[in-house]
């Protein structure tokens, strides 16, 4: 055999097992990137959003994957719906602002939502493994979870002062002040199913704002009311939840609605508006007479068929 075929054939034989050596570490690098993969996806977008990706700004599809450490805005009237790891579910609403961090595996993951602005609805389906942890942070807190589902909403007032309402659907939420340098409390308040919280911040200090335990589900748009349902659907126990389905169906029914506001002077009728569940009516442009009022608060919201009548003076 010619000496050169053999110096090839050595050649191609060095090659081949080189390439076998690479193959296997690949394989192997790949295995464990499998083990730590974790899949954060866009399952549906009703309107506009935007995702901020190392200096990128990217245009959002459905079935697109974020990556940790992605900036998420959405617009007006907008709704942006995640999926991550199979077992959680994340409604972002509109005008909302937030970077997602997300590490780990599936078994073990590190999930943190640093909410800048808006409202996000969290389901956490299944329990959290002791080694995972889910945070939601605010300007003036943060929110850990080990499985449950709640909803926190940002925003700031003519002064600055940063406001956060956290909203617990199911499970516990535990709490902690954040304070302008960056420091947390030591203490932490738990906050259960059907509990309400808000919690304020300056440039000198954060605080509680009120505690409530009941929470106005009225108040809450009909997408954040249909996501609501996804995660009773999808729960262990819905009997954990602190609202039903069949609760929701009937709350989304009535904020359709349009109710009757009947103007009377004298107990006959003087006119007649329809509003819309939880909108308000206004005073009719033309008076009864020249002295009187209407015996009624035209800021409070219509939530039924209402009988305004005028008062003489």
């Amino acid at each position: 055999m010619p000496a050169i075929l053999k110096s090839r054939r050595g050649i191609i034989g060095i090659s081949a097992a080189v390439v076998a050596v690479i193959v296997a570490i690949v394989v192997v690098v790949l295995l464990r990137r499998g083990d730590a993969y974790r899949t954060i996806q866009i399952y549906q977008l009703d309107g506009q959003a935007e995702v901020t990706r190392q200096s990128s700004r990217i245009d959002p599809y459905v079935n697109m994957m974020l990556e940790s450490g992605d900036y998420v805005r959405t617009f007006e009237e907008s709704y942006l719906y995640l999926k991550m790891d199979e077992d959680k579910y994340m409604l972002a609403e509109p005008q909302t602002r937030f970077t997602l961090t997300a590490t780990g595996t599936p078994a073990d993951s590190r999930t943190r939502i640093d909410l800048e602005l808006g409202a996000v609805v969290n389901h956490i389906t299944q329990p959290l493994s002791e080694k995972s942890s889910y945070e939601v942070t605010t300007p003036n807190s943060t929110m850990a979870v080990r499985g449950t589902s709640f909803r926190v909403y940002v925003w700031f007032d003519e002064e600055g002062i940063s406001h956060t309402l956290l909203q617990v659907f199911e499970g516990v939420v535990e709490v902690h002040l954040i304070y302008p340098d960056g420091s947390q409390s030591e203490e932490a308040r738990q906050f259960a199913a059907g509990q309400t919280a808000s919690v304020w911040g300056s440039d000198v200090t954060s605080d509680y704002d009120y505690v409530e335990d009941e929470i106005d589900y009225f108040s809450l748009d009909i997408p954040v009311l249909e996501f609501l349902k996804i995660g009773i659907g999808h729960s262990v126990d819905r009997e954990d939840y602190d609202i039903t389905i069949p609760d929701v169906d009937e709350i989304i029914r009535l904020k359709q609605t349009y109710f009757d506001v009947t103007f009377t002077v004298d107990g006959r009728p003087f006119g007649t508006q329809s509003v819309l569940f939880d909108n308000r009516a206004h005073a009719p442009s033309l008076m009864p007479s020249e002295r009187g009022h209407w015996d009624f608060d035209f800021d409070t919201a219509i939530r039924e068929n209402t009988e305004i009548s005028w008062v003489t003076e």
